[in-house]
């Protein structure tokens, strides 16, 4: 796993994951791989070194309700995410920045590959259809190549945008919401 990068991550060597380092006084140094969407976006529009910079995390959640409902890995990204490896859409496409703001992000949705196989099928009509995740309904816009699991090796069957995530109040302008893996890809 170290000597080849993610599926479908374009030039993979130059993404790195970001780590912060901070001081615990009487404590010492700590390093967390965890960051908060004011630090995303204070990287992506100050950071001279990157190319990109983005975030996702990865989580569970419930699709469908009643007798039917079922686990998946949800992974929630930024929508330049997508761009930021290099990776394209299978069927459909990915969500845009439009649709990734925080207070208005839409409710749209890419499925995995393999839960695309094995929820629709693989029928491109797929696309279009909607999806109940954890009570609230999506709409399937794209499907992700074979084997595409972000910049993780952990299974992701289904991706939603970032600014749909609510684990704090106000938490796009927030220091103390600690939850998102923050990636970048170095400039040559």
């Amino acid at each position: 796993l170290l000597l080849s990068g993610p599926d479908h991550v374009r030039d993979p060597g130059r993404v790195v994951r970001l780590y912060k380092i901070y001081h615990l006084p009487g404590i010492g140094d700590n390093t967390t791989p965890i960051a908060n969407y004011v630090t995303y976006t204070n990287l992506k529009t100050g950071a001279h070194a990157f190319a990109g910079v983005s975030a996702s995390m990865v989580n569970s959640a419930t699709m469908g309700h009643g007798i039917a409902a079922h686990t998946v890995h949800r992974g929630s990204a930024t929508a330049d995410f997508f761009p930021m490896l290099g990776v394209t859409a299978y069927r459909g496409r990915f969500y845009t920045a439009d649709e990734d703001r925080p207070a208005d992000a839409k409710h749209v949705a890419v499925l995995g590959y393999g839960l695309w196989q094995r929820e629709f099928g693989g029928d491109p009509a797929a696309i279009g259809k909607h999806i109940e995740l954890s009570g609230e309904d999506y709409t399937v816009i794209g499907v992700a190549p074979r084997g595409f699991t972000g910049a993780q090796f952990g299974p992701v069957d289904v991706w939603t945008p970032m600014s749909l995530i609510h684990p704090a109040h106000d938490w796009p302008h927030t220091w103390s919401a600690q939850w998102l893996m923050v990636y970048a890809r170095l400039k040559p």
